[in-house]
């Protein structure tokens, strides 16, 4: 499709089982390919390079009803098994699209098993779309994003599925989604993905994260927790962030996200944060997570580890570590909570401090002008541990 030309499919027209020698098994897009109705789809296509559903080098895709499932990129490197977007292309979901599905299974590709975005914007209006069942061998199951790319989800969108066991979305890291030097604007749901090692919700390096009204992982649905399935080392099973990441959580549940094998090392259940990333967290909460009973299980909700997090008016509740911080653990990083009437937070007992060069430590957030700002009242108190 040439830059100036417009295809609409509608009554039932699809995209079902071709195949690209290059990129865009079902279709290359330079102009529009707008996709209308419940019954035109792009269906078990194949690239043998990147985007096995479709390819939007600069071009727009808009999906309305439509599906994007059981696609392949299938090039050692393949990226995009539903759409690989580029070059400036548009990606636009809305009123009940499914990119990937439990059946037919998977949209396939080595990075970003259901999208690929690079230099690329990912836009979903809501209206319950849903993205599933994506597998990628390495990063991204549901969503890569890469070199400038943004991904606005409006609420009613969701990238995982609470409801059938393993019907989410599955990578090495971030099975849900994967952040690198990109922005994320996501007010849906990440439930039920997987990851190998690291973020089976959401992975950000060099990051901005803007999550507002969202959910990674639930404790009301049967299989909403994102789930790291590593036998050994195992970190941030809702949220990794690295590397700079700049993460905005507010009005936001991270809950219930945890670990598949036992008798490894694990740490961060919620988040675990390093490399210099800063977390605000607004009018949130952060509960239900406990390492497995054997092993090394450490910072229950939220590990800190030479990165900040900001609480302000935010419940670390409900947590269980099998070693130390239940709630929280810092090491080499810094806590500060938005109370200023409260003490300051020292660590449990001397055993549990290291040296001063290793000491995390943490503070209250000071107010702002003379008006000081109170602890809410339902506030629960923090399991604490830094250093140790």
């Amino acid at each position: 499709m040439g830059g100036g030309s417009e295809v609409t499919l509608t009554n039932g027209s699809f995209l079902r089982y071709n195949t690209a020698s290059g990129d865009g098994g079902g279709a290359i897009v330079y102009g529009r390919l707008h996709a209308l109705d419940t019954a035109s789809d792009l269906t078990g296509n194949c690239a043998v390079s990147d985007g096995g559903g479709a390819a939007v080098p600069g071009g727009q895709l808009y999906l309305n009803g439509a599906d994007v499932t059981a696609n392949e990129a299938r090039g050692l490197t393949g990226r995009g098994g539903g759409v690989y977007a580029t070059n400036g292309g548009v990606v636009t979901l809305t009123n009940n699209v499914f990119i990937g599905a439990s059946s037919p299974c998977c949209n396939l590709a080595f990075e970003g098993g259901g999208i690929y975005a690079d230099q690329a914007r990912i836009i979903s209006l809501g209206g319950n779309t849903t993205i599933l069942g994506n597998r990628a061998a390495s990063r991204g199951g549901g969503v890569f994003l890469a070199n400038g790319s943004v991904f606005s989800a409006a609420d009613g969108t969701t990238v995982g599925y609470s409801v059938l066991e393993g019907a989410g979305n599955s990578a090495t890291q971030g099975g849900g989604i994967y952040v690198l030097s990109s922005t994320l604007r996501f007010d849906g749901r990440i439930v039920n993905n997987m990851a190998v090692a690291a973020g089976a919700g959401i992975y950000a390096s060099a990051s901005a994260l803007t999550l507002t009204g969202a959910s990674v992982g639930e404790s009301a649905s049967l299989y909403g927790r994102n789930v790291l399935t590593t036998t050994g080392p195992g970190s941030g099973a809702g949220l990794y962030l690295t590397n700079n990441t700049q993460a905005l959580i507010s009005a936001t549940l991270i809950a219930s996200n945890t670990w598949a094998s036992t008798g490894g090392n694990y740490i961060g259940g919620g988040v675990f944060i390093d490399g210099g990333s800063v977390l605000t967290l607004t009018n949130s909460r952060i509960e239900r997570h406990a390492t497995p009973a054997t092993g090394v299980g450490r910072g229950a909700a939220i590990y800190i580890n030479g990165g900040r997090v900001f609480l302000d008016g935010s419940q670390i509740l409900s947590n269980t570590a099998r070693d130390n911080g239940g709630g929280v653990r810092v090491l080499g990083g810094r806590l500060a909570t938005r109370a200023p009437s409260s003490p300051t937070m020292k660590p449990r007992s001397a055993k549990a401090a290291r040296s001063p060069s290793e000491q995390g430590r943490a503070w209250t957030w000071p107010a702002r002008g003379s008006r000081a700002i109170p602890r809410p009242a339902t506030a629960a108190p923090l399991g604490f541990s830094a250093g140790g």
